[in-house]
């Protein structure tokens, strides 16, 4: 049975099918190093301060959907992904090194942007992929991790999500907003890797996040270690105002990491000429003209909701921002938004 799983991409060993017979269990073997690369890990949790990995069934598919959950649940409609999910050793693959890694800001348009270039045949796209974030905040799980085996970890986790189902060249991974203030280990793991930071007017960010809050606006409910912010502002703050400095948070460490590891701000509104421009340029990447049409095409397509057409929302976001939302983004993010501005005008 251990034989059969192997060729199969199983890493489970004879202890394990010992315990589900009842039987006496022999000594383990030594697992597989990597799952086929129709396998990938959707999470990582940690045994005994090591990364164990969720393994699912994926087939040879491309991820088009707008988030890697998305794709999550469309490989899971496969009655044999459902029934084979396992967990397994999170090991290092032969996958792709990235050609790019997308920060933002939140509700900005880098889903537009990941959008944009999964368009392409040649280009693959991991967005918001849980067990990176996971490997990320290994040091919240595991106290006392070495930042070497961290590094080591995150290159496993990429690589494990890098490899080629359908013959892409590039690989590009959008992080969770708050993955900003983890750049730095990102970049000791891809010290070669460019990345881009997604901003928007501060005032359209707020009125989107207030109206419907991502995780990382309800205060509480992230560990506040992860967003920069400390365990009183939970209930020291009101929910704008956590949001708010949540926000500056991020765009804060944008700027102080584009100064030192020569990143490329982004504004919103220089969507989607930006992507077959200034990123284009950034990543050393050149796009043919029927690449550039198909993007186009893309970004004619709400990011979210592709079936849907895209409707512009900046006057209406305005429009909805109440006093104590302009006094916040005047006092914790308009000067920020004006240095980004500063630095997203040298392309």
């Amino acid at each position: 049975m251990v034989r059969m799983g192997r060729a199969r991409g199983f890493s489970f060993d004879q202890a394990e099918v010992a315990r589900s017979n009842g039987i006496p269990a022999r000594a383990a073997s030594t697992p597989v190093a990597c799952p086929p690369a129709a396998w990938l890990p959707v999470c990582v949790a940690y045994d005994d301060a090591r990364p164990r990995a969720e393994w699912v069934y994926f087939a040879a598919r491309r991820y088009t959907e707008p988030f890697f959950t998305d794709s999550v649940r469309q490989a899971l409609q496969s009655p044999f992904a459902r029934t084979f999910r396992y967990q397994g050793p999170l090991a290092s693959c032969s996958g792709m090194a990235p050609s790019g890694f997308i920060f933002h800001m939140s509700r900005c348009g880098s889903t537009l942007i990941s959008q944009m270039l999964a368009a392409l045949d040649r280009v693959l796209v991991i967005s918001e992929a849980p067990a990176i974030d996971d490997v990320l905040q290994a040091d919240v799980y595991v106290p006392g991790i070495r930042e070497d085996e961290q590094v080591q970890w995150l290159r496993a986790v990429v690589s494990a999500l890098g490899q080629a189902q359908a013959g892409q060249k590039l690989y590009f991974i959008k992080l969770d907003a708050w993955h900003i203030h983890k750049l730095p280990l990102l970049h000791s793991a891809f010290p070669a890797t460019p990345w881009i930071f997604m901003y928007r007017n501060p005032i359209e960010v707020l009125v989107s996040q207030l109206r419907s809050p991502g995780k990382f606006a309800l205060p509480g409910a992230m560990a506040p270690a992860m967003l920069a912010m400390d365990f009183d502002d939970i209930t020291n703050l009101s929910r704008e105002e956590w949001c708010a400095r949540v926000l500056a948070g991020f765009c804060r460490a944008a700027l102080r990491f584009h100064v030192a590891l020569n990143g490329l701000c982004v504004n919103y509104n220089q969507l989607p000429v930006a992507v077959w421009t200034a990123l284009a340029t950034h990543c050393a990447i050149i796009f043919s003209a029927n690449e550039v049409t198909r993007m186009r095409e893309a970004a004619n397509c709400d990011a979210k909701r592709p079936a849907l057409r895209f409707q512009p929302d900046a006057h209406g976001k305005q429009r909805e921002a109440t006093p104590s939302i302009h006094a916040l983004a005047a006092s914790l993010l308009t000067p920020l938004y004006r240095e980004l501005e500063s630095w997203s005008g040298a392309w």
